[in-house]
């Protein structure tokens, strides 16, 4: 096996622990938005080139987008007509 080959587990090992951590900052915003366990928030459906991500936070459906810059995610519920307020959970 060439080198190159031989990299590429490494790379995607890699790449989905990247994916890992985004995936649990934005259920970690969530359980803070809408006082929801992150035990009952599940990634519903998840854009990783725009860092969009549907959610079901304890039964009711939300969407949100990351506002950050490139040294830090700030994710904001997107939910169409429902802005989240943080800490309550409407």
């Amino acid at each position: 096996m060439s080198t190159p080959f031989r990299i590429l587990p490494l790379v995607a090992l890699f790449l989905a622990s990247c994916a890992a951590h985004v995936r649990s900052q934005v259920v970690k915003q969530a359980a803070f938005d809408h006082d929801c366990p992150q035990s009952k928030i599940v990634v519903v459906q998840e854009d990783t080139s725009i860092f969009a991500y549907k959610l079901d936070v304890c039964g009711r459906r939300r969407k949100y987008r990351d506002f950050g810059n490139e040294k830090q995610f700030q994710f904001v519920d997107v939910t169409d007509g429902v802005p989240a307020v943080p800490g309550s959970s409407k």
